[in-house]
């Protein structure tokens, strides 16, 4: 897949809660990580080998260039419980339309479920 050359970008920091700095692992990197990390300030390079997550997003689109090391991302509680209340609330609203209950029963018996 061809990439189009980015105007600008911005590096994020994911929180790594749970997570002591001594216990992050870095993942794997493949060809366009390891070409997108190096284009990056040391600093930023140095936090990616050793683990910290983080995001290169294009500033022009808001969509990520690149993902590292995802798997050291933990959710505070205060996070968790935000993210149910969304998630609750939507559940919510989906079941209240009849059509949409049918849709998931149908789709449930279409999984085996």
């Amino acid at each position: 897949m061809k990439r189009r050359k980015t105007e600008g970008y911005v590096v994020i920091e994911f929180a790594h809660a749970g997570i002591p700095d001594d216990q992050l692992r870095p993942e794997e990197f493949n060809d366009h990580q390891i070409a997108v990390m190096n284009a990056l300030d040391s600093k930023f390079q140095d936090q990616i080998r050793r683990g910290v997550p983080m995001s290169v997003i294009d500033i022009e689109t808001g969509e990520d260039i690149e993902i590292y090391n995802r798997r050291n991302v933990v959710l505070s509680e205060a996070q968790k419980d935000s993210l149910a209340r969304v998630l609750f609330h939507n559940i919510q609203e989906f079941y209240k339309n009849p059509e949409n209950v049918k849709k998931m029963k149908q789709w449930e018996k279409e999984n085996g479920l």
